[in-house]
């Protein structure tokens, strides 16, 4: 039996980071493409590669939460903001201007990324949250209004 050795090009990690990108263009390829309706609710590139920060957004019967991760930065760093039903997350994170660099791989800048807030969601109740680097956005439904309800007369036998 003989063992044949292959010396491939990339090393190990680089495969799997390879198969990881190929993953994430095509799940984010088939929600952009499947999934189109959420842009409304969203934002037009909500899907898109590349936003920082990094979000995860779900629901409930309670309202919306957005958690956005933002490892390394204080409250004081980030900003959150709503103007005409669209709320932005933006921030900034720098560097010591003394400092020089051997490696540099951590990204150090400033951001924002914005969400198109839907007209069921109350922007004027949002709770917003930070901790271990993870903000947390909560979003209120707006609580419906029984206008067209019928009144009903409740009539007393004498």
């Amino acid at each position: 039996m003989r063992i044949v050795r292959h010396n491939y090009p990339l090393s190990k990690s680089e495969y799997k980071d390879n198969f990881l990108t190929s993953m994430d263009s095509f799940f984010d390829s088939l929600l952009k493409n499947e999934l189109s309706h959420y842009n409304k609710a969203l934002g037009l590139d909500f899907f898109g590669k590349g936003s920082y920060p990094k979000v995860n957004v779900s629901k409930n019967k309670s309202g919306l939460l957005i958690e956005a991760a933002i490892p390394g930065l204080s409250r004081q760093d980030v900003n959150v903001s709503v103007e005409d039903n669209v709320l932005t997350i933006s921030g900034k994170s720098s560097n010591d201007e003394d400092t020089s660099f051997v490696i540099r791989e951590l990204k150090k800048s400033s951001f924002a990324r914005s969400f198109i807030l839907s007209e069921e969601l109350n922007s004027e109740e949002i709770i917003a949250k930070v901790k271990d680097g993870l903000l947390s956005l909560f979003i209120p439904w707006k609580k419906q209004k029984n206008e067209d309800k019928t009144k009903v007369i409740n009539i007393e036998i004498q």
